[in-house]
């Protein structure tokens, strides 16, 4: 009896140890690497590009917090490929007053490298803003943005 005690005690602890120290999912790895990665600017996404879809619902999730570091290429990545489901984030980023004009227009130019016809419904009602919401409203209803779809994970610049 204490034998079968001692087992099961034994096996809670390395299950409980096992549990604290389990290592992060290879999502969480990619996007933490994203945030400390020390090189250029849009070398930043790569990480996130790596880790691929997996890591979409972690970066949909994070780009929500206003404060996150790296936020406007967090954006940035998720217009890298056909993830319909950062949509509706995209979407209260651009709508969303109180940020700031550069991370809307990042999120719109996403909007519209996943849907070209939203992209550029939601474009026309900022074409005439004189600010980078503005810009970038400007060059998708032109079709001439800045830089394309493919260059997101594969920076040249």
């Amino acid at each position: 009896m204490k034998k079968a005690t001692i087992i099961l005690i034994i096996a809670g602890i390395c299950l409980f140890l096992g549990y604290w120290f389990y290592p992060q999912t290879l999502e969480e790895q990619a996007f933490n690497e994203f945030l400390t990665i020390k090189t250029k600017a849009p070398f930043v996404v790569v990480p996130l590009c790596n880790a691929g879809k997996k890591v979409v619902p972690l970066v949909i999730e994070r780009v929500k917090d206003k404060n996150l570091e790296s936020r406007r290429w967090a954006i940035r990545f998720l217009g890298s490929g056909d993830y319909l489901q950062a949509i509706p984030v995209l979407e209260n980023i651009v709508k969303d007053k109180s940020e700031m004009d550069y991370i809307r227009g990042e999120a719109l130019y996403s909007i519209y490298f996943i849907d070209k016809s939203l992209g550029k419904r939601l474009a026309n009602s900022y074409q005439n803003r004189s600010d980078t919401l503005g810009e970038v409203a400007n060059e998708i209803i032109q079709n001439k943005t800045f830089f394309k779809r493919e260059e997101i994970c594969n920076p040249t610049f």
